[in-house]
């Protein structure tokens, strides 16, 4: 089956469906990925011990930090690619596509060759403990040197997906979980390795991904078609993937400043703490996933209507992935409730302290992430119709402002874990206010835009 036939019509058919059919695949891409965290918890926690595994699960926030400002970045690519699919204007997708994947490459490169240099210097400044520094340092070095790889196949799989394309990028991701999986027990159980050979396994599977993914589009018959002879970057299309994706990145870097901050709290509350962090982290991630993807879904089809000027289907999609995520969020919260204790355990059955830590990141955010998700569809939907910096402004003062404030006054008085991750919560419910206000003002105001 060509990739044309397989890519999902936008502009036209049921919404409702089309969303499903999209998402599905989505949210398999999004699961598998955060299997990769999840097999190098499991792998090591079975195997290596806590020590090993808090060596890992320290770098998590810190290593997200360093990236998010150049994964807003390829965010950004998708909402301009999609615009330029919708308006069908050939020239204009060759040269975002182009542009994406070189500056991808030249940011890649930034990030990883200021991650390495100052590994030490971000695992201290994030309070990781001396014993688990040496983990936590070979663990970095190897996943920032890989930073070129992923980013560079996140702006394919991002162009991918904008023209409808959800399929092959997840064939792509599942082949490569199940390598990071095999690899994770190589390196670690056969070759006795710890952190370093979980990074090692994961470097090697973002090989993996961009050779898959330059190849797809070297074959692509469409006007996303990859010409090696025009790997450069264009101004003016680079700077409409700025204009977009900076907004998004720096507020995922202030988000990611702030998960920052709660690491380090983490990290103060020892070994078990930061183990049951991380692996209830990587099941709570598994929730944000689903819901993540029908954000994703909602933003690339808003994409492409805003370019085709199609204003009516745009209050369709942003309706319709409310309802889907309002009943994924029920589904998630009633297993976060009656199973969060025995997923964790799954990671940690060795460490009854944490497991109890573990559970209660389940229960306090993972049960919450609808929350989340519908801030995500409101904000996602508000910059796909062309506003950048107010949903910025709205989610880090949400969001970020007070979940540090939270951590320096509730949590320096109580100084439990539940006290800790309620700050999720009340930092989603805040953001979501303002930004569904702001998408209900955005959406009053689509038709006068488009008859000027």
């Amino acid at each position: 089956m060509s990739a044309k036939t397989q890519n999902i019509d936008m502009l036209n058919g049921s919404l409702f469906w089309n969303l499903i059919r999209y998402s599905i695949p989505t949210i398999a891409i999004g699961v598998v990925g955060t299997l990769y965290n999840a097999a190098d918890t499991a792998v090591l926690g079975i195997f290596g011990g806590t020590e090993a595994m808090a060596g890992v699960g320290s770098t998590g926030s810190l290593y997200g930090m360093a990236m998010s400002l150049f994964l807003g970045y390829t965010s950004g690519v998708g909402i301009v690619v999609g615009r330029a699919f919708g308006k069908k204007d050939k020239e204009e997708i060759s040269k975002v596509v182009h542009t994406s994947i070189a500056s991808c490459l030249l940011f890649g490169v930034l990030i990883a060759v200021l991650g390495t240099v100052f590994s030490r210097q971000l695992l201290e400044f994030t309070a990781v403990p001396e014993n688990v520094m040496s983990e936590a340092n070979a663990y970095n070095i190897i996943i920032f040197l890989s930073s070129p790889l992923f980013l560079v196949y996140s702006g394919i799989s991002t162009i991918l997906r904008a023209n409808g394309d959800a399929k092959r990028p997840m064939y792509i991701s599942f082949i490569s979980g199940g390598l990071n999986v095999l690899l994770n027990v190589f390196f670690v159980v056969v070759l006795d390795m710890t952190a370093a050979g979980v990074a090692l396994a994961t470097a090697i599977c973002h090989i993996f991904t961009v050779v898959c993914g330059t190849v797809l589009l070297v074959r692509e018959k469409g006007d996303a078609h990859f010409y090696i002879r025009k790997f450069k970057i264009h101004k003016q299309q680079f700077l409409q993937i700025c204009r977009v994706g900076f907004p998004m990145g720096f507020q995922t870097l202030i988000f990611s400043f702030a998960n920052v901050i709660v690491q380090s709290s983490v990290n103060g509350l020892g070994d078990a703490a930061i183990a049951g962090n991380s692996s209830g982290g990587s099941i709570a991630n598994l929730f944000y996933t689903a819901l993540n993807a029908i954000s994703a879904a909602s933003i690339a089809f808003i994409s492409q209507n805003y370019g085709a000027r199609k204003y009516d289907r745009i209050k369709k999609i942003v309706l319709y992935s409310i309802g889907i995520t309002l009943i994924i969020w029920a589904l998630e919260a009633i297993i976060a409730v009656l199973f969060g204790r025995a997923l964790v355990w799954m990671y940690t059955p060795q460490d009854d302290v944490a497991i109890e830590c573990g559970y209660q990141k389940v229960i306090w955010v993972g049960a919450f992430y609808g929350l989340c998700g519908l801030t995500e569809i409101f904000t996602g939907a508000a910059r796909a119709i062309g506003y950048n910096i107010s949903p910025t402004v709205i989610s880090i003062v949400g969001v970020c402002g007070l979940r540090i404030l939270w951590v320096y006054t509730a949590f320096a008085a109580i100084g439990t874990l539940p006290s800790l991750y309620l700050c999720y919560p009340l930092s989603w419910l805040f953001t979501l206010v303002g930004s569904g206000i702001l998408l209900i003002f955005g959406c009053s105001k689509l038709k006068k835009r488009f008859a000027l």
